[in-house]
């Protein structure tokens, strides 16, 4: 965690998102909700709310299309709230279907959905909630949408945009030092295992693991048709620390008052990983608006071998959910 955090320089003004979708995960509070506003003050035309909470993504709805200039610059938006479990396979694939038979395109998915947590559990899937909710539920939202976003690529002759909200703290993951993968454990077997579990570190491993797959998926995936990225908005005034136990929450928050910026900030940090950030950015980490190169540890030997049987690992989960969607990412590395 930086003790200073440059300030973040506007959006450029001339960006005008007049006939595109965008699909906005974990958006009823915090970062999600400031950048669902900021699409929406660029002219967008459809923004589709993914939250657990309806009742709240529909308290939120309201209040987009009440902001002042919302209203003023962007009157005709459309906002669809849908609900999703990010705990349950089945809930993300009944979201992926609601979402293709509601929009003809996607030009934009933001994966900003997560949690933290102190306390070891499974979900309903079998893995460990941290680990599903954070990573393989993600992936899983990515493949499904994966044949809308390269349709919309088709259509418009632009590359559609995924960027996957994730952290620094893919910095501090246990794999680095205090818990590395056996050579004879899956990876995911490692995690799922309460052996593995420290919950000061298991944040930061859900996000590694998401930087790992944007690395390795990246090379697959042809930036004309998708650009995908990955983005630390940096530390922001959420109630991202609410999960922790009184003494360490006053102290996390007394530390994010003094240092943390605000959801705007980082919601434009967001906004800029999306849309204003070009090709360069394809596969790559972004620290606020810069592209930094991967931890020593994820280009070492060890961190490799990892990176790659992760990927393994997830396609073979990914396949035995009957993601078809994976033929298409075979078919785009032949083109």
């Amino acid at each position: 965690m930086r003790l200073h955090q440059p300030p973040v320089s506007p959006t450029p003004k001339n960006i005008d998102l007049e006939g595109k979708v965008a699909l906005i995960t974990g958006a009823s509070a915090g970062i999600g909700q400031d950048t669902a506003r900021q699409f929406l003050t660029l002219n967008l035309s459809t923004l589709i709310l993914g939250v657990r909470n309806e009742v709240k993504g529909v308290q939120v709805k309201t209040l987009l299309l009440a902001d002042p200039t919302v209203k003023r610059t962007n009157p005709n938006a459309v906002v669809e709230v849908m609900w999703m479990d990010m705990s349950e396979y089945k809930s993300i694939e009944n979201f992926a279907t609601m979402v293709k038979a509601k929009v003809p395109q996607l030009d934009f998915l933001i994966l900003n959905a997560g949690m933290a947590e102190t306390h070891y559990e499974l979900a309903p899937t079998g893995h460990e909630r941290i680990m599903q909710v954070n990573y393989l539920s993600n992936v899983l939202l990515l493949f499904e949408l994966l044949p809308l976003l390269v349709a919309t690529a088709t259509k418009t002759g632009r590359p559609s945009r995924v960027t996957w909200v994730g952290s620094r703290m893919h910095y501090r993951s246990s794999l680095i030092a205090s818990k590395p993968v056996h050579p004879d454990t899956h990876v995911l077997e490692h995690f799922d295992d309460k052996a593995n579990f420290f919950s000061i570190a298991r944040y930061g491993d859900s996000k590694m693991l998401g930087m790992m797959f944007v690395y390795e998926l990246a090379m697959r995936l042809p930036k004309e048709r998708v650009i995908i990225n990955n983005i630390c908005p940096g530390t922001t005034h959420t109630n991202m620390g609410d999960f922790l136990i009184f003494p360490l929450r006053m102290l996390f928050h007394l530390v994010h008052y003094i240092i943390a910026r605000s959801v705007e900030d980082a919601g434009r940090l967001v906004v800029h990983a999306a849309v204003v950030a070009g090709p360069e950015s394809h596969g790559q980490f972004l620290l606020d608006k810069d592209i930094r190169l991967p931890h020593e540890f994820i280009t070492s030997p060890a961190g490799q071998v990892v990176q790659k049987k992760l990927w393994s690992e997830t396609i073979e989960e990914m396949t035995g959910l009957g993601a078809s969607e994976l033929e298409l990412l075979q078919g785009l590395q032949d083109c």
